[in-house]
């Protein structure tokens, strides 16, 4: 952990974590505050990876509910049976739900309001309902394709 202070720029008093004044001068800081941590410290590569992974996910999200919905909206897909109606768009909810969910990951809630090691605490933890997701929207997704193969009169 870094235990590296902040100091006001203006009558170099010590900050206190977070702080958006200066308590001994009354300087605004938070101009300087994006200054002297998103500019002068770079983002930590596990915070870029959580993003990479994120936006990988949610490009496979998108193409798959772009072709998925594409297929059954073009090809008019008619289901007999609600059940099989249901099957057919949950995946369509799940991969939404995921697109979401990896946008969620990617905006975290503003690197101005969370420090970089709380950030990685959030990404990470969002990360792993991201995957969860992921995972619950493949195995609904393989289940609707398979319940549209075997339908009756197919």
């Amino acid at each position: 952990m870094s235990t590296q202070m902040a100091h006001c720029p203006n009558c170099d008093a010590v900050l206190m974590q977070n702080a958006l004044f200066c308590a001994q001068c009354g300087t605004t800081l938070s101009t300087e505050r994006l200054k002297q941590e998103l500019i002068t410290k770079s983002i930590p590569d596990v915070l870029k990876y959580y993003d990479t992974i994120a936006q990988f996910l949610e490009g496979i999200a998108a193409a798959l509910f772009t072709f998925y919905g594409g297929a059954i909206f073009v090809g008019k897909v008619a289901a007999g049976v609600p059940f099989n109606a249901f099957i057919y768009i949950l995946p369509l909810f799940l991969l939404l739900l995921t697109i979401g969910t990896a946008i969620s990951v990617l905006y975290p809630g503003g690197y101005l309001k969370h420090t970089f090691e709380e950030l990685v605490v959030i990404k990470d933890k969002r990360l792993s309902y991201l995957w969860i997701i992921s995972g619950i929207t493949g195995i609904v997704f393989a289940i609707a394709v398979f319940v549209y193969l075997t339908r009756a009169g197919a």
